[in-house]
């Protein structure tokens, strides 16, 4: 069963998403760093940012708990071609995919870079060519920035978690 939820975010939406759920599922709430008062092998549902197709610190994390599921939240919109790839790349089977955003005043000055030579690259190849429509997403998303937390998109997980708490048998 679990009896706890871990959380690890850089620009704080898996911290609200994880927030969000802990509060609805009446469940006790750890940042990664504050998890050291967790005993080894806690089951936990753990929530964390993507980097580069990897759920961040996800290794560490399963090192110490006995994760049941993992929570990724990222930029992009959901598809199930992704969720198959992070799923892959993190080599994991409980995955829940949560869309966050993009806030810039949290990155730090490389991070911040990176999305803006993105963007040049884009208006570049934009008076070259048509953008896909992907394209057209990035170069929004790197320009304006973006919020899309969908606290709804909850629901099914909290549904599972129920399941879990009902069918629990000391």
């Amino acid at each position: 069963m679990i009896e706890a939820i871990v959380y690890n975010s850089h620009t704080d939406f898996s911290k609200q998403y994880a927030y969000n759920l802990a509060v609805r599922c009446k469940l006790p709430i750890y940042s990664l760093n504050e998890s050291k008062k967790l005993k080894e092998g806690t089951e936990i549902i753990y929530f964390s940012w993507i980097k580069n197709g990897r759920v961040m610190d996800l290794d560490r994390a399963k090192k110490k708990f006995n994760i049941q599921y993992v929570c990724s939240v990222g930029l992009y919109p959901y598809s199930e071609e992704r969720i198959q790839e992070l799923k892959m790349t993190n080599k994991i089977d409980n995955l829940f995919y949560l869309r966050g955003g993009l806030r810039y005043y949290k990155l730090n000055l490389m991070e911040r870079n990176v999305f803006n030579d993105i963007r040049k690259n884009l208006e570049r190849k934009a008076k070259r060519v048509r953008l896909s429509n992907e394209e057209n997403d990035i170069l929004f998303i790197v320009t304006n920035g973006l919020e899309r937390i969908d606290l709804d998109a909850l629901n099914p997980l909290i549904e599972w978690i129920n399941d879990e708490k009902e069918n629990f048998v000391m």
